[in-house]
């Protein structure tokens, strides 16, 4: 959720991360939404249901973008220098948040009950990533080191495969109820690896420039994310959303992020507007990602989304999800715009 080096952009990768970044924002409208307590039945839920698992990318294509971008990273002060502007965004933002939950909610808390929410990431939701990155970015460069004293390809993919069997096969498992007890067969006690899995996806991605025909590669996304739905809706029919392919390390999930990644990852688009607008939405994605937190909660109170049927959720989906991505991408630029001043009367004043 890093920005990309600025001195060689590649747009498949900005337009990577710009997708990630609206596919939070649609997943959790689906969250602010009656879809988890509505019954499973009818077309409009099984379209929901697909849309969700499209959007549950969101985070794994994060992933996979960061062992892209890292793979080379070393252990050296350019490196982790490079988590300081992630944490000044990450308190900025953690203070814009306490102040909108006291001035606009009325919620009075301590001093403490604040300091306290920023260093253990409660302030905001979606900070929870943030905790996680912060582990991820200080093991990056011992990863690489991992990765890159695997001089065989085939020793690469068993890398891969025996992650994604500790990851991913237990955690669908683990969620197959028949009779009121699960399947839980496998060993899941590593299943809450699975940033490292798709962090060597990515170092994979990145080596070996994995292609895929696009029209295969759509096609192929298409089955999955049908016969993930289809099972989902078997699943729980008639009753409230249970999914059995729930978590980001589920193997349907893995599958499907590599596939949209790959489909993305290398395009180009030459028209000029939309490279700018990609670009600069891309550099403010992390940013994007912490303060939707505040601008969904408003916005989808203000609309009322919870009480809409599952028919009007997929007609309002792109209307209300824009809203909130437009309407988080000018606050940012707004904090960007007040941030930088400020930096340049400082550097002026010294």
């Amino acid at each position: 959720m890093t920005a990309i080096e600025n001195k060689k952009r590649i747009l498949g990768l900005d337009l990577v991360r710009c997708i990630a970044v609206f596919f939070v924002i649609s997943v959790h409208y689906i969250l602010y939404s009656n879809f988890y307590y509505g019954e499973v039945k009818g077309s409009s839920m099984y379209m929901l249901t697909i849309m969700r698992w499209l959007f549950y990318t969101c985070v794994p294509l994060f992933l996979i973008l960061t062992g892209y971008l890292k793979q080379s990273k070393k252990v050296e002060k350019k490196h982790y220098k490079a988590i300081i502007p992630i944490l000044i965004s990450y308190l900025i933002i953690s203070i814009i948040t306490i102040l909108v939950f006291k001035f606009y909610y009325n919620k009075e808390e301590s001093i403490y009950h604040y300091i306290k929410g920023i260093f253990n990431f409660t302030t905001i939701e979606n900070a929870w990533y943030v905790e996680m990155y912060i582990g991820l970015f200080l093991l990056i460069p011992f990863l690489n080191i991992l990765y890159q004293n695997i001089k065989d390809k085939k020793q690469k993919q068993i890398l891969i495969l025996t992650l994604f069997f500790l990851v991913s096969i237990p955690n669908v498992f683990a969620n197959i109820a028949i009779k009121g007890k699960t399947l839980d067969i496998f060993p899941s006690w590593w299943t809450g690896i699975y940033p490292l899995l798709y962090y060597f996806i990515g170092c994979y991605i990145k080596e070996y420039q994995i292609k895929i025909p696009k029209i295969k590669n759509i096609i192929y996304l298409l089955i999955c994310l049908i016969i993930e739905a289809t099972i989902t809706f078997l699943y729980c029919q008639g009753k409230n959303i249970n999914a059995i392919f729930e978590g980001y390390a589920s193997f349907p999930t893995v599958i499907i992020s590599v596939l949209l990644f790959l489909l993305i990852y290398d395009l180009n688009i030459k028209n000029k507007p939309s490279r700018i607008l990609i670009t600069d939405i891309s550099k403010l994605s992390f940013d994007i990602y912490l303060l939707s937190f505040i601008t969904e909660r408003i916005i989808y109170e203000k609309l009322s989304l919870a009480s809409l049927s599952s028919k009007n959720l997929i007609i309002y989906y792109p209307i209300y999800s824009l809203l909130v991505l437009c309407s988080t991408y000018i606050c940012v630029f707004i904090k960007r715009c007040i941030i930088d001043g400020i930096i340049k009367l400082i550097k002026t004043e010294v």
